[in-house]
C-alpha cells in the first residue's frame, strides 16, 4: 500500500511539473520581422516567450498544459536607415501592424482538451491605450497577445475544475 501512494505521488509530481505553459518557436529563422540582428532577435523571442507563458500562467489552470508554438511574428512597424546615424529605427504606421501567427493545444492529464491554430494581428495598433510603457518594445504585441488570451481562454473555463 505504501508503494502505491509513493508512485501515485510520484505520477502526480510529474504531472505537475509538465503542467504550465511550454512556447516553442517553430523556424524562426523565417519569421517575417523580428530585427535585422541577433542580439535584437533573440531579445524580441524571449520578451515574447516571457510574456506568452506569463499571461497563459494566469490564465490555464495548474492540472492544464498549454503548448503553444509561434509559426509566424511581425512586429509593428517597419525598420529603417537612418543614413546620418548609420543605424535602424523602427517607423510605426497604420499600415504596418503587428501579427503573430500561432498554434496551440491545451490538455490535461494527456487528454486535448482545445488546440487550434490563430492568426493575432491588431489594424488599430496606434489608436486607443496600451498598458505598456512607451518604452517596451513590444508594447503592441504584448497587448494583442492579452487580447488573444481574454477571448480564447476565459478564466471561467480555464480555472473551472475537471
Amino acid at each position: 500500500m505504501k508503494k502505491i501512494a509513493v508512485m501515485l505521488g510520484l505520477l502526480g509530481a510529474a504531472a505537475g511539473a509538465l503542467a504550465g505553459v511550454d512556447v516553442r518557436f517553430v523556424s524562426p529563422d523565417k519569421f517575417i520581422d523580428i530585427g535585422r540582428d541577433e542580439a535584437q532577435q533573440q531579445q524580441v523571442l524571449q520578451g515574447l516567450e516571457a510574456h506568452l507563458k506569463a499571461v497563459g500562467d494566469k490564465r490555464v489552470s495548474r492540472s492544464q498544459t498549454l503548448l503553444i508554438e509561434v509559426l509566424d511574428v511581425n512586429l509593428a512597424g517597419d525598420e529603417r536607415l537612418i543614413p546620418s546615424r548609420g543605424a535602424m529605427l523602427r517607423v510605426l504606421r497604420g499600415a504596418t501592424p503587428p501579427s503573430i501567427q500561432l498554434r496551440y493545444t491545451l490538455s490535461e492529464a494527456g487528454i486535448v482538451l482545445r488546440s487550434g491554430e490563430s492568426r493575432l494581428s491588431d489594424l488599430g495598433y496606434q489608436d486607443g491605450f496600451n498598458r505598456y510603457s512607451g518604452s517596451d518594445a513590444l508594447r503592441y504585441e504584448k497587448a494583442m497577445v492579452d487580447d488573444w488570451f481574454r477571448s480564447e481562454f476565459s478564466l471561467a473555463s480555464a480555472k473551472a475544475a475537471p
